[in-house]
């Protein structure tokens, strides 16, 4: 799922590719703008966060597992917190 500036929201569907403890890759149609979107499993869970388009490599999108990026914003508020 993905919000860019002068589009509505837009969803796709595709498969997953690679899932690692750090990355997943998956093949969905991305346009531009998506990135921050969540990545939903078929049963419309959250499984991770779009950050990344690889251009010259049509198909190829990479997210961050929700786990990994929950763990992420807890570390950048706990430094933040800390200042």
């Amino acid at each position: 799922m993905g919000w860019h500036q002068w589009i509505r929201p837009l969803v796709t569907q595709g498969h997953l590719g690679v899932v690692g403890p750090d990355r997943l890759v998956y093949d969905a149609q991305t346009t531009h703008g998506g990135s921050g979107g969540p990545v939903f499993n078929a049963s419309g869970k959250v499984i991770g966060v779009n950050f990344a388009i690889l251009a010259d490599f049509t198909g190829s999108n990479f997210a961050v597992p929700i786990a990994h990026a929950a763990r992420m914003v807890a570390a950048s508020k706990s430094t933040q917190a800390a200042r």
